[in-house]
């Protein structure tokens, strides 16, 4: 065991002498997509957008991507942005996918289980069609293989978080690992990131050291080349800008790389998976490490991702001994987070540091204000938990 941590501590040692690189690039271009054909479902944009998704099997289009910086807009202004570009989207583009799985994700954190699953399940037959189509015209199917393979990463995290059955969701995650060997590379290192992460959770710690391993090489490789690419695109490409209420429908674009950006991966949550896996392994020192050099990485604007990250650091301090400093800094990021960011997913992030508290040390009064804090989630209520 102890050449176990040896090796986990090298591997973050490794990850903090490299340098990557992490941005969002914004196009001005207005968003030019053709209407949904299937425009049913009454009243309701977001049935109507549903069923317009599900019903696009086949489809011609080039590969496109949803860039922007939405990451900055609190998940209930953003679910109508998203099911508006949707509605805008070609049958059958794999941009549309991209979008559902951003709206599952959305639905996720809102609460929304059960619409949620609706849409990983469009997301993922819509995939899977794209790469039939590809296997058939003899493409190659890299698009189709690495979509299929990255939407079924994502439905994983996102049931990690809505606490699915963990058989499940292993089968989903050796899929998606599966179909990205068919193209290496092609859904970047998610595939990987979410079987690591089902495998530390389901307690499988030998193949979740493996699964570790794994996750680094392939995340070390993909980020070399992802930094040249970067570096390229950014002549092509404007600042960042930030959303200020007037719609994201102006500040989308599609671009020619679906991979790169919103739904892939960026490198601050490469580091965010190490530490966490690291963490419910026992490396709670080397978890500390990787995440604090995801935290780096992420833009504090991104007030919801920032707020898990900060969550997960503050799991990592207390698996290595921290357990003040854990409890303190998960209590901060729960009173400060602005109400409009609360959401399933910092919900969960919050639950895990007061579960690894209780089974180490349970009489800590700190726990009391942490489960009232957790007791009230304002993405259902509404109503505020925080106080001066």
């Amino acid at each position: 065991m102890a050449t176990q941590h040896l090796a986990t501590q090298h591997l973050a040692t490794q990850h903090l002498a490299a340098q990557h690189m992490a941005g969002q690039h914004l196009a001005g271009q207005e968003w030019a997509g053709r209407q949904w054909m299937d425009r049913s479902g009454g009243g309701d944009p977001l049935e109507s957008a549903w069923r317009g998704l599900v019903g696009a099997v086949g489809a011609q289009g080039g590969p496109g991507e949803v860039l922007g910086d939405i990451r900055a807009v609190p998940p209930a202004a953003l679910l109508p942005e998203l099911v508006s570009v949707l509605q805008a989207c070609d049958n059958g583009d794999p941009q549309a996918v991209e979008l559902s799985v951003l709206i599952a994700e959305t639905l996720t954190g809102l609460g929304k289980r059960a619409t949620a699953q609706r849409w990983w399940w469009a997301a993922q037959s819509a995939a899977d069609s794209i790469h039939g189509a590809d296997s058939a015209c003899g493409r190659g199917g890299l698009v189709g293989v690495g979509l299929a393979g990255l939407v079924r990463a994502r439905a994983v995290i996102s049931g990690l978080v809505e606490r699915q059955a963990l058989a499940g969701l292993l089968r989903l995650a050796g899929e998606a690992v599966a179909l990205d060997r068919r193209a290496s590379g092609a859904a970047g290192f998610l595939p990987r990131a979410a079987r690591a992460l089902v495998l530390a959770e389901v307690g499988e710690s030998e193949e979740a050291r493996q699964a570790l391993r794994e996750l680094v090489g392939a995340g070390d490789e993909l980020l070399v080349s992802g930094a040249s690419e970067q570096r390229a695109a950014a002549h092509h490409h404007m600042p960042d800008q930030l959303y200020r209420g007037e719609g994201l429908v102006g500040q989308l674009s599609c671009q020619p790389q679906w991979t790169e950006g919103l739904v892939r991966g960026l490198p601050y949550q490469l580091h965010w998976v190490e530490g966490l896996v690291s963490a419910r392994l026992g490396y709670g020192v080397a978890g500390c490490v990787l995440v604090a050099r995801a935290r780096e990485l992420c833009p504090e604007r991104w007030c919801g991702e920032r707020a898990r990250v900060e969550l997960g650091l503050a799991e990592c301090l207390v698996v290595s001994g921290e357990v003040s400093a854990g409890l303190a800094l998960a209590l901060r990021v729960l009173v400060e987070l602005p109400d409009e960011w609360h959401s399933l997913w910092v919900s969960e992030a919050g639950l895990r540091v007061l579960q690894v508290v209780e089974k180490t040390e349970p009489a800590r009064r700190e726990l009391t204000e942490l489960r009232r804090l957790l007791a009230q989630p304002t993405y259902r209520t509404g109503r505020t938990v925080r106080r001066g």
